[in-house]
């Protein structure tokens, strides 16, 4: 997903020389980090390295890190770095600095500013398209609509955490069937306006929310879902264990495995250093109160969001 060029993997011996002095690095500027900054940059970079996904995804993220450090990462020995240099300190602060903006900028922030379109058209007509084997790639909304329709009918119209029955397949079927309409399982409807949502599709999950592979269990697609949140501020009794449902035509597969837990990685660097809270304050902000007389809104990352084509100007 971060897009860094593709180079040859370190040997067993560049890797332990390239982590050792990773990791001296980052806890010096972690040590020194004077609060200006309003997320952690040195946790940020520690985590997005430490919860890559594999040994070689961890290895392209070093050599890009070294590379921006202008630091070779092929010592035949271990020397500290000298920080008490104080020129060589301020350069590699520097480059610190911005190795830690390319993260923000070129990934965790567009992913957090770039919204799913929901469908305009009903969702019958969506449902109707989905049935009739329409294919997914039309215009944007049209392609939405179509998917919104697919996943509604493989996760039988509820939410996937929630449980609730999506409202407006609900009243579809009260009006066709009135008092004998039933769900997908061909239960009656329970009363309530409490029981029923407006369902979206979302192309990314909540960052309040991360998945863990439930491997422990002999049922397959099954996940346990927990909160970043507050216990007083979650209504549906996070971690909560779901099994994702699939269709009998496998019209469209449960999502998959590696997806989930990239996102689960995503919510806990976001989390852990504290950029979670500052992109969505910073998207708040801008969204509420536009652009500030005292020059406090950082246009910049605005303007390369919207260059791009990442921000609409809605959060």
């Amino acid at each position: 997903f971060i897009d860094f060029p593709q180079q040859p993997s370190l040997t067993t011996e560049q890797r332990a020389h390239a982590k050792r002095r990773f990791y001296q690095i980052v806890n010096h500027f972690d040590s020194s980090n004077s609060g200006e900054v309003k997320y952690n940059r040195s946790l940020l970079i520690r985590y997005t390295y430490e919860y890559a996904l594999s040994e070689e995804s961890r290895d392209i993220f070093l050599q890009a890190f070294f590379q921006s450090m202008a630091l070779s990462i092929d010592e035949a020995e271990d020397v500290p770095i000298d920080f008490s240099d104080k020129e060589m300190a301020e350069g590699l602060g520097s480059a610190f600095s911005s190795f830690s903006d390319y993260l923000l900028d070129g990934f965790f922030l567009p992913s957090c500013a770039k919204k799913t379109l929901q469908p305009s058209p009903t969702f019958l007509s969506a449902t109707l398209d989905a049935q009739g084997g329409e294919p997914l790639f039309l215009g944007t909304i049209d392609r939405v609509a179509s998917l919104r329709g697919q996943c509604l009918i493989r996760d039988r119209h509820r939410c996937i955490v929630s449980r609730k029955f999506d409202s407006n397949e609900a009243v579809l079927r009260g009006r066709r069937d009135g008092d004998d309409a039933r769900d997908d399982d061909g239960n009656a409807f329970p009363p309530g306006l409490d029981q029923y949502e407006q369902l979206e599709v979302a192309h990314i999950l909540p960052r309040s929310l991360t998945e863990t592979d439930q491997s422990s269990s002999e049922l397959p697609h099954t996940y346990q879902i927990d909160s970043f949140l507050p216990r007083f501020m979650t209504q549906h009794g996070f971690p909560v264990t779901r099994t994702l449902y699939s269709t009998e035509s496998r019209t469209i597969e449960p999502p998959s495995p590696r997806l989930f837990a990239v996102h689960r990685a995503i919510a806990h660097v976001l989390h852990l250093s504290a950029a979670g809270e500052y992109i969505d304050k910073l998207l708040r902000e801008f969204e509420e109160k536009g652009v500030q007389q005292d020059g406090s809104t950082e246009l910049d990352r605005f303007v390369k969001l919207r260059l791009g084509g990442w921000y609409d100007g809605t959060v």
